[in-house]
């Protein structure tokens, strides 16, 4: 989780992974998820794109879906429920256990609704939770920062021993539950635990 600022001299590290591929006829896309992988990449990474894209646009998502999972997915939700996209917005927030708390408190009055909504600009990041219920209209607002130098890079994508070409059309390659491996690197800052920049109101 990002709640603490990293700071030190960069250094770089070669990553690995594998991850299956599936395709959506209806919605005519084509899904990958992590199913094997080395530190630093997070298993709970997903990706998606068109069956007609390229090897290129894939491994884009990828990379995105990397980011993500590590804490800099972007978005907004109302909900009168509690859902996983609720849950995502969330995670990897040094406010998490409470902003949840929050939510799922607000959701048990019949009723009651609540919107989440999450920015990143540069390396500030931030969450607004408005909950509306018979008491009326709540605000809270978390803000934090992760000034670490951290860059992921994802360079290759392999299948069955042999480089994927970048602008090969995915469906061509790939068929149906296809396991290939994507490689790349991870430049970030040596580990060196700061003050947390970050405030709730």
């Amino acid at each position: 989780q990002l709640n603490f600022t990293l700071q030190g001299p960069s250094e770089s590290s070669d990553f690995t992974a594998s991850l299956t591929l599936t395709y959506d006829d209806a919605a005519a896309e084509a899904k990958a998820w992590v199913t094997q992988s080395q530190r630093y990449m997070p298993t709970q990474m997903s990706a998606k794109c068109t069956r007609t894209c390229t090897m290129a646009c894939l491994l884009d998502a990828v990379q995105e879906g990397i980011c993500a999972a590590g804490g800099g997915q972007t978005g907004s939700e109302t909900a009168t429920e509690w859902n996983p996209k609720l849950a995502h917005l969330l995670s990897s927030c040094p406010f998490e256990e409470e902003l949840t708390k929050t939510t799922k408190n607000a959701l048990e009055e019949e009723g009651a609704k609540v919107t989440i909504e999450r920015t990143l600009e540069k390396r500030k990041k931030a969450i607004k939770l408005v909950c509306e219920t018979s008491k009326g209209t709540s605000t809270e607002c978390a803000n934090w920062s992760d000034s670490s130098k951290a860059l992921l890079t994802v360079q290759k994508a392999m299948f069955e021993g042999r480089t994927l070409e970048h602008d090969v059309q995915v469906g061509s390659i790939l068929e149906n539950g296809a396991v290939f491996q994507v490689s790349g690197i991870i430049t970030r800052g040596v580990r060196m635990p700061v003050m947390v920049c970050c405030s709730l109101m």
